[in-house]
């Protein structure tokens, strides 16, 4: 018995450490990827979903540091992105508090179902060629959605913010996000 946990266990880990590969590689994907397959695997959705988002959490606030510290970013307060990126987390954390809230008085088959519909909602809006005009009302719009999938699901911030940047026109913004001119 003890062997099946930690070979389980083992297994586990070492796909969240592709899952978040992929993520800081891709900047979204390890919630999206780990919290469905976790839940057909046959885990409790209410453990799942908190867990991802606190082992995301420690995993980009690590990461972010770092780039702070190899100055990649300016995360100095002064700065105006800065001042953007603090003003994101700020809204995002008001976000999460509230939709754990409406999280724990759901039945747990309305929040699979809503994590399956997300997942093929997102594959299917960006393989169509759907674009709307640019604003930033949509934009905020979009980043409070991303905000409440992430806290309800466990991922789907980044694929719908990103997806989100890409059919409202924002593609200058990914291409600086990602390095290119």
């Amino acid at each position: 018995m003890f062997k099946m946990e930690f070979f389980l266990m083992a297994i586990i880990a070492i796909l969240a450490f592709i899952c978040e590969y992929i993520d800081r590689s891709l900047g979204m994907g390890y919630g999206t990827i780990l919290t469905p397959i976790l839940i057909i695997a046959g885990y409790d959705i209410l453990i799942v979903v908190p867990s991802v988002l606190v082992l995301q959490g420690l995993a980009s606030f690590s990461a972010s540091r770092y780039h702070h510290k190899f100055h990649n970013v300016n995360l100095e307060p002064k700065r105006q992105k800065a001042k953007i990126v603090y003003f994101i987390l700020f809204v995002g954390i008001l976000t999460i508090v509230a939709t754990v809230f409406i999280a724990i008085h759901l039945p747990e088959t309305w929040l699979a179902a809503y994590i399956g519909l997300l997942v093929l909602f997102i594959g299917v809006i960006l393989s169509s060629k759907v674009t709307f005009q640019f604003s930033t009302k949509k934009v905020e719009a979009i980043g409070i959605l991303s905000a409440f999938n992430k806290t309800i699901s466990g991922g789907g911030f980044g694929p719908v913010l990103k997806g989100g940047q890409v059919i409202s026109g924002n593609v200058a913004f990914l291409k600086a996000e990602a390095g290119f001119k």
